[in-house]
């Protein structure tokens, strides 16, 4: 509390102070580094930064910013792309520092906000979708590893993700590339222009970045590890196709196949699918199928984005700049058809409630294809209906403009914008579960006959259309400059304030909304809000060898509140070759529109049930979960540390050790569906499970999202740089850098006992404990290469019986390039030159039929890409 008044004085002593600020003569250039409002000579900040220029993007082999930016080691965990075609936010890539989650880590544009995308993850998750960057504007990505809410506000617990694109070209710069997996598969091809006119002697630019992106599905059934999904022989691993093509439950182990099995289905022995780790042995036979032929790895996707910028100098340090991005991205996906499963049981959203409507879905008696004298439980796959699939697209853009100058020694900038994203999800060969009931009880539809009518299919075929729009208007001012010169340097200073209206309205489809659809989750959310923010930030060199920082920022939201976020931040510097730094921070995280503005949403989960009343069915189950928006939420609150040491005992040496710790309370989620689960016959969770009385397997589990708990994370991050003098092979270089998970606590639920997740891969996610990449290069004349070894921790694997632990995954990577003329040179980039495949998950393959997290690795194997870029 002491510092919040000591933080919000000096706030106003600085405004004061730059009214009665004098002229002063001019400095050297200064340069601003994510983290820090203030330009400093010196890039280092109190805080760490990793900086990724454009030649380290091109050079990593990767296709986007978006996969270079999840490989770095600080995203270590959480973080999700359009591989996951199960996601709420589907055809989105986000990052997530610190294994903290996507919305606990701010994307910057520029240094400005962004819109984020319109689906949020995991339900509530709110963040800036990295797919929707134009590569070839990119000038270099900013990483700051350190807590910032007292510079840029919410969401900057975890760090702060800065993109920097191009301020300014001139000439034209074109880039083609094509890439393939050598097993074939997941084909990409990329088309990129930069073209500007103008410069300093003119006193304005103009430029325009285009960039076009388009890549092949990737199915199941091109890969040896998944086109028989068959894992039995690895441990843990089942044997996962689909057991309900056409197959009757006479009880909970024996199982009895169609007559005919239909729709290309195959009869198998129904011990295929028992569990030797739970101890369930099925007994009798059944109509399957494999999933892999409708399985993907990657999903089909077309991108088209565009960046234009122009700046026009009016004389005296005064410039107008204007910003353009505009982006349309499209994604393919497709999935297995949709089906009932064995216990009969189909669940649908009920409007009225708000809560999961259960239908019971036996073949009645007399029913063709019920052989027996009572209705009969049968699984079944609408194989006739079609695969579900999916198309979604997204577009993005976002309107800036600004004025900046000079009045003396100080420097002041303003802008306003606008920024949109609007997501749509074309879902189709959906089940109608209102017209099953029907079609079950008047005989309509024929379960055995694999050629239904197009009459009959059509009756069942449901094509959902989701649209989310996510919205940001903004404008914002700032002033900085040196307000006093001490004895060691200038006392820098920056003062400012910005505004911004955020709206999402995320709309399902009358079909889901008004409980049509048969299992399927659905969310959906409205709500707006406007923010409003000061802030100030202070530099003192204190001695020649010490610097001081302090920033601070009160924010002001038009729906929870306010909260206030100080900083304070050490650089000491005894010799030239070691460096100490150190900051201490308080931020927060307002809870997003989706947690608390007007939301509810259905969604399906993997849970294990200890207290089913057959234990051998207390094993990983699909079930149903209900969340509702809470308006009584209030913000996360964090407070992170760090401490550190940069040595650099020669222009060629160079390396970096920091510790940090990042603690967050008050964290908005809902009570963890597997503690829930666990913990069934507590009373604060009555009648929050809820069992089919028939069978008594969990139909669907109740919760709502509350300020409960909290999570500390702390870890070591270590890099290291030597490059050799130029000899006559050549300049050598090493790179090393890496991220080491000290711990990783956390209370699931309220009241539950503090977990340690470090090191385990459990229902909340994949912790791995540390993740590292090695870098050998070359560069001699025209002539550059590259290896880079990249590593990442096995964990112990919880979620699943028959494997206790995940191994660690190692690939290598290479790249080459050559530089024929000034103007042309071309590159080959090889992903995982040895075609290792990831360490297997027997809880990703039981579950999804892919046998490798895939928030951590992907199927691809080796990948080749050549590139060729050309400069007029």
């Amino acid at each position: 509390m002491k510092l919040k008044k000591i933080s919000q004085a000096l706030l106003l002593l600085g405004i004061a102070g730059f009214a009665a600020q004098a002229f002063a003569e001019e400095k050297a250039e200064k340069i601003e580094v994510t983290g820090s409002r203030i330009k400093r000579i010196a890039g280092e900040t109190p805080s760490a930064v990793t900086v990724i220029s454009a030649k380290e993007i091109e050079q990593s082999g990767k296709a986007s910013a978006a996969e270079v930016l999840r490989s770095i080691t600080a995203n270590s965990a959480n973080s999700y792309n359009e591989s996951f075609s199960n996601s709420f936010s589907p055809g989105a890539s986000g990052i997530s520092l610190r294994g903290l989650g996507q919305k606990s880590t701010l994307v910057l544009l520029n240094g400005r906000r962004v819109a984020n995308y319109g689906f949020a993850q995991n339900l509530s998750d709110a963040f800036f979708d990295l797919n929707s960057i134009p590569a070839s504007a990119i000038h270099h990505i900013d990483v700051l590893k350190d807590g910032a809410s007292a510079v840029y506000g919410s969401d900057a617990i975890a760090g702060v993700v800065n993109i920097v694109l191009r301020k300014d070209f001139q000439g034209l710069a074109t880039s083609f590339s094509a890439g393939t997996s050598t097993e074939g598969g997941m084909n990409e091809y990329r088309a990129a222009a930069t073209g500007g006119i103008g410069g300093q002697d003119n006193n304005y630019n103009l430029m325009v970045s285009l960039d076009y992106f388009k890549r092949d599905s990737l199915k199941a059934s091109e890969r040896k590890l998944t086109e028989n999904q068959d894992f039995r022989a690895f441990p843990g691993g089942l044997f996962a196709w689909s057991a309900n093509g056409g197959t009757y439950r006479i009880n909970a182990t024996q199982r009895q196949a169609f007559a005919n099995c239909p729709n290309g289905t195959v009869k198998r022995p129904a011990s295929d699918f028992s569990n030797p780790y739970s101890g369930l042995n099925l007994t009798g036979d059944v109509c399957a199928f494999n999933l892999a032929s409708y399985l993907e790895l990657m999903p089909a996707t077309e991108r088209v984005n565009a960046f234009g910028r122009g700046s026009l100098n009016f004389g005296n340090g005064m410039q107008a700049y204007a910003e353009a991005l505009v982006s349309h991205t499209k994604t393919e996906q497709s999935s297995t058809p949709g089906a009932i499963s064995n216990t009969g049981v189909g669940l649908r959203y009920n409007p009225a409630t708000g809560g999961l409507t259960q239908d019971d879905n036996k073949l009645p008696v007399g029913n063709p294809a019920n052989p027996f004298a009572a209705p009969s439980r049968f699984g079944y796959a609408f194989v006739d209906v079609g695969p579900r699939s999916a198309r979604i697209t997204s577009d993005s853009y976002r309107l800036l403009a600004g004025l900046k100058g000079q009045l003396g020694n100080w420097e002041w900038d303003m802008a306003a914008g606008s920024a949109e994203n609007k997501a749509k999800n074309i879902q189709y060969n959906r089940i109608n579960g209102v017209a099953l009931a029907q079609m079950l009880k008047d005989h309509s539809y024929d379960f055995r006959n694999p050629a239904n009518s197009p009459a009959a299919t059509d009756k069942l075929r449901l094509t959902l259309n989701r649209e989310s729009k996510s919205t940001v208007q903004f404008a914002d001012f700032q002033l900085s400059g040196d307000i006093a010169e001490l004895p060691a340097g200038s006392l820098g200073m920056v003062v400012g304030a910005d505004w911004r209206r955020e709206k999402v309205n995320d709309v399902p489809d009358p079909a889901l909304s008004s409980g049509l659809v048969l299992g399927q989750g659905a969310t959906a959310t409205k709500g707006s809000r406007n923010v409003s923010a000061l802030f100030f930030e202070l530099s003192a060199p204190i001695t020649k060898t010490l610097e001081l920082s302090l920033a601070g920022r009160t924010d002001r939201y038009s729906d929870f509140g306010s909260a206030f976020s100080p900083k304070l931040g050490m650089k000491w510097t005894p010799t030239k070759s070691v460096m100490f730094r150190s900051s201490y921070g308080e931020g927060f995280r307002a809870p997003t529109l989706a947690e608390n503005a007007q939301s509810n949403s259905t969604f399906f989960v993997t849970v294990t049930d200890k207290f089913h009343r057959n234990e051998k069915q207390r094993v990983p189950l699909s079930v149903a979960g209900i969340i509702a928006s809470n308006s009584k939420l209030e913000a996360e609150k964090s407070k992170s540390y760090s401490f550190g040491t940069v040595f650099e005992p020669s222009a060629n040496f160079n390396a970096s050790l920091d510790f940090y710790k990042i603690r967050q309370n008050k964290l908005v989620t809902s009570d963890d569906t597997q503690y829930v689960a666990d913990h069934e016959n507590d009373a604060r969770y009555k009648d929050a499970v809820v069992r089919d009385p028939d069978t008594g397997n969990i139909l669907y589990i109740v919760t709502s999202y509350n300020n409960v708990g909290f999570v500390e994370t702390k870890g070591l991050d270590l890099s290291a740089t030597w490059r050799s003098n130029q000899t006559s092979f050549g300049r050598f270089s090493v790179e090393f850098d890496g991220n080491y998970t000290i711990s990783y606590k956390t209370q699931p639920a309220a009241d539950a006992e503090v977990e340690q997740y470090v090191g385990r891969g459990i229902s909340a996610g994949i912790y791995p404990r540390y993740k590292a990449g090695l870098t050998f290069g070359l560069e001699k004349g025209p002539l550059t290469s590259r290896i880079k070894v990249n590593h990442t921790a096995g964990y112990k694997q919880e979620q699943t019986p028959g494997q206790d632990r995940v191994a660690s995954g190692t690939t290598v990577d290479l790249f080459g390039s050559y530089k024929f003329t000034k103007q042309l040179d071309v590159s080959l980039s090889v992903l995982n030159l040895f075609d290792k495949a990831p360490p297997f998950d027997a809880s990703f393959a039981n579950r999804y039929g892919l046998p490798a997290a895939f928030t951590l690795y992907d199927m691809r194997g080796r990948y080749v890409r050549g590139t060729a870029n050309y400069k007029f």
